[in-house]
């Protein structure tokens, strides 16, 4: 079995086979389990751009039973009499790649499920997140027809392309240090906020922002980003920081720096995403 995070299914069952003398256990005792190996998120590729993701866990309920949260793959042991049950489940991300930072994603709805207990002890499911409507994506960029990040960041359709024709490059010289900054967007204060991006590097990067405030620049960087010589996705939670900057108007900046290389260092970038509601 899996590990589960939140929530030690060996004490849910250890509390149920106690109570074991004093009523009948659900199916006398034998369980079902619910089997997810994978999930995927359905984007509209106009509108919303991307269906990259990186979910870690999901949250599951079934009727009035929280089964708890699990790592991916999953088979979850479920102790219900036979018949109709609706099963709900939610994506799980770790903000900034962080373990700690577990947390489900306020921009993917939960699914739900109509199944059957009955024959079938395994009952395999594979849930498709969709971005709630409400989702404002501010900056969307994929690199295929612009380029938010200016002249630091190349387009480049080489084979280290993520999805498409193309993917965005940032090159950090030997002993140099480079910045891609995107254009200004207004976010309206209070909102929940998210940089999602997929990257790919031999070098570690920063990630941040930048506003104005009485006139007076402030920058702030969120995470800093490891090497990561295969795609990976992350996610960057912005909604307290920019709250409390007391300012809507916000550009986002990418920088590296080589000092102690004598060889380039490379950033590939590719759906950069702001999205709030």
């Amino acid at each position: 079995m899996k590990k589960v995070i939140y929530r030690s299914f060996l004490f849910y069952f250890i509390l149920v086979f106690a109570s074991a003398c004093s009523k009948k256990l659900p199916n006398n005792g034998i369980p079902y389990y619910l089997v997810i190996d994978s999930t995927s998120v359905l984007a509209n590729s106009i509108t919303q751009g991307s269906s990259s993701s990186k979910i870690d866990e999901i949250w599951v309920e079934m009727g009035s039973q929280n089964l708890g949260v699990y790592e991916l793959p999953a088979r979850i042991p479920v102790l219900a009499e036979p018949g109709n049950y609706t099963v709900t489940i939610t994506a799980g991300i770790k903000n900034k790649g962080i373990s700690s930072q577990r947390i489900k994603y306020p921009f993917y709805q939960s699914e739900n499920f109509s199944v059957t207990l009955g024959n079938n002890q395994d009952i395999t499911l594979s849930p498709i997140f969709k971005y709630f409507d409400v989702t404002q994506f501010i900056i969307k960029e994929n690199f295929e027809t612009s380029n938010n990040f200016g002249s630091n960041m190349s387009v480049v359709s080489d084979a280290n392309v993520f999805e498409g024709s193309n993917s965005g490059l940032m090159i950090a010289p030997p002993l140099g240090a480079i910045e891609a900054k995107t254009n200004t967007v207004i976010i309206p204060k209070g909102s929940v906020v998210y940089i999602e991006m997929d990257y790919k590097s031999n070098i570690g990067f920063r990630v941040g922002y930048e506003y104005t405030v009485s006139g007076a620049t402030q920058r702030l960087t969120q995470v800093t980003v490891n090497p990561k010589d295969t795609w990976s996705k992350m996610y960057i939670e912005l909604t307290g920081d920019l709250s409390r900057s007391q300012s809507d108007i916000f550009s986002f900046f990418l920088n590296t720096d080589n000092g102690d290389s004598t060889t380039s260092g490379e950033v590939y970038i590719d759906n950069f995403k702001v999205i709030y509601y």
